[in-house]
């Protein structure tokens, strides 16, 4: 069992926090590695290796990949890991400075930008202004100060626009319907069939190009869908 890091944004953490998110998409930035082969070999490091399915338009993308594909199934090296592995979470946070403040809750001198709540807001602001601290990027959250671990259950990959409701659902995104008109609103309420605007798809849409930018939606990356379980 490996573990890596892993970042998430304050409103995923929340939404992991609160057993709504159960998923994560990452785009899947080297189709033809090196170790893609029929099985683990001596070509290819099998740490990491998972067997995956490929969908046919998959070969389309490199020349070299068709002379590979002469099975539906190959191994190939994922670099997030493998059933079983887990990520321990990095999200934004701050340290106190000191072992005297240290939070309720995780007994740690750590406060987590995902779990200040508004009535806790007012005194942790000032907190912060008195002792000179800001917040700090999630990428710099060494692991000392992590307090969510997920494990890994399942790997697959597909487009990004291949996503389902439900899947959109387990990525911890809500409906978009706050984008919405209240003309538009009530046309959702009276026809449900024809439900075009304020789906929740629509929603983690809107969520993908807010992180990754607004052309990235259209370009319709192959990802890896990695599904997990929070074990702490």
């Amino acid at each position: 069992m490996k573990e890596r890091p892993i970042i998430f944004s304050t409103p995923m953490v929340k939404a992991i926090l609160e057993g709504r998110k159960t998923m994560t998409r990452r785009i899947f930035r080297n189709p033809y590695h090196p170790s893609l082969c029929a099985e683990p070999c001596d070509c290819s490091p099998t740490e990491g290796l998972i067997e995956v399915e490929f969908q046919n338009d998959l070969i389309a993308f490199n020349a070299k990949l068709i002379e590979k594909m002469k099975n539906d199934r190959r191994w190939i090296h994922c670099p997030y890991g493998a059933p079983g592995d887990r990520f321990w979470v990095r999200e934004t946070f701050f340290h106190t400075g000191s072992e005297e403040y240290l939070n309720k809750l995780t007994r740690k001198p750590y406060f987590y930008k995902a779990t200040i709540s508004d009535l806790d807001r007012l005194s942790i602001e000032e907190f912060m202004l008195e002792h000179g601290i800001k917040w700090k990027p999630s990428l710099y959250m060494p692991k000392d100060a992590h307090r969510i671990c997920l494990e890994i259950t399942k790997i697959r990959f597909e487009r990004l626009s291949d996503i389902s409701e439900n899947d959109a659902k387990l990525e911890g995104s809500c409906s978009s319907d706050e984008d919405l008109s209240m003309d538009q609103r009530m046309g959702n309420y009276n026809n449900p069939s024809n439900r075009v605007y304020g789906d929740i798809r629509l929603g983690f849409k809107r969520l993908w190009k807010s992180i990754y930018g607004d052309d990235s939606w259209d370009a319709n990356p192959w990802v890896w869908v990695i599904e997990f379980e929070k074990i702490v």
